[in-house]
């Protein structure tokens, strides 16, 4: 199962469960960077997920259960985005509102 073209870049979601799918995820997933919902479950999926999986930065729902992947799903694909954006706020804050943010740390010390 492959994953390719254009056309498929657009999807917001993808529910193939309960379909006797074998083999790796496909790595191709990756390439839809629209997707938030990704249902893959029940079926026969072995091997490794995809290290590009966390790439998914608008993906809200993964669901791979029931299937013999060789691995835990890793934390880091929503841990990922969400030290992103702490750290682009923090960034922001810190820079473009120095004296506001510093006044703010010092007065709850």
């Amino acid at each position: 199962m492959e994953v390719v073209g254009t056309g498929f870049t657009i999807y917001k979601t993808i529910d193939v469960s309960g379909n006797r799918l074998q083999g790796d995820i496909p790595e191709s997933i990756s390439l839809l960077k629209e997707l938030i919902v990704l249902n893959m479950s029940n079926n026969a999926f072995t091997g490794h997920i995809p290290p590009s999986l966390p790439n998914l930065t608008n993906l809200q729902s993964l669901d791979l259960s029931q299937n013999e992947e060789e691995e835990e799903i890793a934390a880091a694909i929503g841990y990922v985005p969400g030290v992103f954006c702490g750290l682009t706020i923090g960034h922001i804050l810190s820079s473009h509102k120095h004296e506001w943010f510093m006044k703010i740390f010092h007065s709850s010390t």
